[in-house]
């Protein structure tokens, strides 16, 4: 485990015994938010890996309130309706208001 905040949201650096489609690691967000995985090309650590999970999820709740095409935007397994994007964007919210200001830099 990376980090986490108990019932809200946990990053887990996942190591295969035989690397899948070529990663060896994979970053994994749990939660009280749609999981997802993530390659470690760009996070360092698991709190750069939470904010491009928290970027990628931004996208497609901008892409989902403006009904726009979710070709190339980061699969959520949600329905893409704006309920689901709501609750989506709070969760994200919190992790930016709550979250963030106590373990960036």
């Amino acid at each position: 485990m990376g980090f986490g905040i108990g019932g809200v949201v946990a990053v887990f650096l996942v190591r295969f015994a035989q690397p899948i489609e070529g990663d060896e690691y994979l970053w994994v967000v749990e939660g009280d938010v749609p999981s997802a995985y993530l390659v470690t090309d760009d996070a360092e650590n698991a709190l750069s890996a939470l904010e491009i999970y928290c970027q990628l999820m931004e996208e497609w709740v901008t892409a989902v309130e403006n009904e726009e095409s979710l070709d190339g935007v980061f699969p959520v397994n949600a329905p893409p309706d704006n309920k689901h994007a709501t609750m989506l964007r709070s969760r994200l919210d919190f992790i930016n208001t709550k979250i963030w200001p106590n373990f960036r830099e």
